[in-house]
């Protein structure tokens, strides 16, 4: 329950990508966060693990991997994907799963593509999609969820499930297209290839097309059962549930078998260009080669960890692997009519004409409604700014603002603030993967370093923790200490006994000091008695009222909850039935638990 996570197991559809690599993509409302394991199952009747590899920080969906070694000469292949982006209007064929395992496909036409909107503001923070652009349909039978494909089985768009949270503790779902555009790049980026065919990303007057690169490779369709399962860190016992994908492939085309080599392309830069079309993939190979990604050495300026995948050795097959980065700036996107925007806020003629032409169907203006607390763009934008332009280029959708910003430094942004119009040069954020690194329990409270949508949905991180990763309490344990004392969820320690706390190598440090001094104290009282002291009282020699010899000292936690308020605690930990654990995920990508 790390991380926002709300329950124990989720489940939900996958679609091949990838077969030589055993790429599978899924929404995250399957795949939430990396702590946890994975499972799929293949038509059905073959059930194989999987790793996570990749966690996109912005959009809804998740990369696994799957050893195709371990499904013999199962037909499975790559999907195909379309050249033509769906638009309202478009016939295309849907195919899903339903709870049962069972495929289905049905006819229908894209109604309208237009923002979801949905509250950040979940408690606890989790991951929620932002600033982006979906497809709705006029009927979708209900299900796991499935993908859009043309008549020749192409790929148009994923029907993936999207979590929100509405009435403070009511969890919803809501299934929406994501265009395949959208995932583009980062495919093509875990495939370890170019992108050819590329187009222009910067038509004034009708949307930017990208042209989809097909990959002639198919078989039948294949469904794909995935599962996730959470351990508890009290307990060796695992809780999993079994989820389900599909895979689309032209049921027409030819099969062939799957071998157990692996392709040895080394790893290539992405294109510079923001419209990276998905390309065929690269001739196998008998030779496997290591599965490598960029470094923090090789990326200077990246803010956040960009993890090393190198899938453990063993049945997990050795390929070459490269980390998406995706580029943002850090803020959450509304949007206001143009007409609201001249009439109220100070938009000019000149701009209000310029926005209309970007696009023949949007009449609207990009608003900020709020930025990353410690972000670069925090202290140049402002809540209410609203977005005229990126390097003299207009943009009045969430996609023109991410092809603007695509493999940028830094950018110039035109905002009308206060009705004057400013220049603002804000840097661009690069991204890795939304990953949980490392777990701490103590006391019967899970701790973790500060994650992006606590500051995402917050807007604030205390003072005392911008120097570093800070110590945030997820979830208390029932029977507790941390329970029986009275701490809450969802707080920052910032110090113990006085001593600042910042990350979680100090707080170790910090209790692993009290454990010691206890220790001694307790062996110098010992030797004082033995030494000739009378006295008959078996208590500590030192000051610590109530303190019996052997027991654990109380500590005094300093806490700031999401909403800035501090908090002061009391606690006497329990090392024999509360003892401390350190889960961390090593560079290799495997859990290392330290006791």
């Amino acid at each position: 329950m790390m991380t926002g996570v709300t329950a124990s197991s989720f489940s939900g559809v996958g679609l091949v990508i990838d077969s030589q690599k055993g790429l599978v993509i899924c929404d995250r409302n399957t795949i939430p966060v990396t702590l946890g394991d994975v499972e799929i199952c293949v038509a059905g009747s073959v059930h194989i693990n999987a790793t996570i590899v990749f966690l996109h920080p912005v959009h809804n969906f998740a990369i696994v991997k799957y050893d195709p070694y371990l499904l013999g000469t199962t037909p499975i292949r790559s999907a195909s994907f379309s050249k033509t982006p769906l638009a309202p209007g478009d016939p295309t064929c849907y195919v899903g799963m339903t709870k049962r395992n069972t495929i289905l496909s049905q006819k229908c036409f894209v109604t309208r593509k237009e923002p979801l909107i949905l509250s950040l503001d979940a408690r606890p923070p989790r991951f929620t999609a932002r600033n982006v652009e979906l497809l709705h349909m006029d009927k979708v039978s209900s299900g796991l969820g499935g993908v859009f494909a043309d008549r020749n089985g192409d790929i148009q768009a994923l029907w993936s499930s999207f979590s929100y949270q509405v009435s403070g503790t009511k969890n919803r779902e809501v299934f929406r297209g994501v265009p395949i555009e959208l995932l583009a790049w980062t495919v093509n980026t875990l495939r370890g290839i170019h992108a050819i065919d590329i187009g222009n990303g910067n038509q004034s007057n009708k949307e930017s097309k990208s042209s989809i690169a097909v990959d002639e490779s198919a078989s039948s369709i294949t469904s794909v059962t995935s599962s996730t399962s959470s351990t508890s860190s009290t307990t060796s016992t695992t809780s999993t549930t079994s989820t389900t994908s599909t895979t689309l492939i032209p049921p027409s085309a030819p099969s062939a078998p799957i071998t157990s080599t692996t392709p040895t392309t080394p790893i290539k830069k992405p294109m510079s260009s923001p419209l990276s079309p998905l390309s065929p993939l690269a001739p196998l190979s008998p030779t496997p080669t290591t599965l490598l990604s960029p470094t923090l050495n090789d990326l200077p300026d990246v803010p956040s960890p960009i993890t090393v995948r190198r899938l453990r050795s063993g049945t997990m097959s050795t390929v070459t692997i490269s980390t998406p980065i995706v580029h943002d700036l850090q803020v959450e996107f509304g949007l206001t009519s143009i007409a609201d925007a001249r009439k109220g806020l100070g938009l000019s003629n000149e701009w209000g004409s310029k926005l209309s032409n970007r696009h023949s169907d949007v009449r609207q203006v990009l608003q900020i409604n709020r930025v990353v607390a410690t972000s670069a763009s925090n202290e140049l934008l402002k809540t209410g700014d609203l977005i005229l332009a990126i390097d003299n280029e207009p943009c009045c959708t969430f996609r023109d603002v991410e092809l603007a910003i695509h493999e940028k430094l830094s950018i110039q942004m035109n905002i009308l603030r206060d009705t004057e119009e400013i220049l603002v040069n804000v840097p661009v954020t690069r991204l890795g993967s939304d990953d949980t690194v490392r777990m701490v329990q103590w006391a019967g409270m899970l701790l973790e370093p500060t994650y992006p949508a606590i500051t995402i949905s917050t807007g604030f991180v205390p003072k005392e923790v911008r120097n570093g990763t800070g110590v945030y309490c997820s979830r208390w344990c029932y029977g507790s200490p941390s329970h029986m004392y009275g701490l809450r969820a969802s707080s920052w320690i910032i110090s113990v006994n006085g001593i600042p706390t910042p990350n979680l190598e100090t707080f170790l440090q910090v209790v692993g000091n009290l454990n010691t001094d206890n220790k001694k104290n307790d062996s110098d009282s010992i030797s004082d008695n033995d030494s000739g002291n009378n006295s008959k009282s078996v208590t500590s020699t030192n000051d610590k009222s109530g303190v019996q010899e052997g027991e654990e000292e109380f500590v005094r936690l300093v806490m700031i909850t999401l909403t800035g308020q501090k908090k002061v605690y009391t606690l006497q930990p329990d090392p024999v039935y509360w003892p401390s654990m350190d889960l961390k995920r090593e560079i290799d990508g495997v859990w290392n638990l330290k006791r």
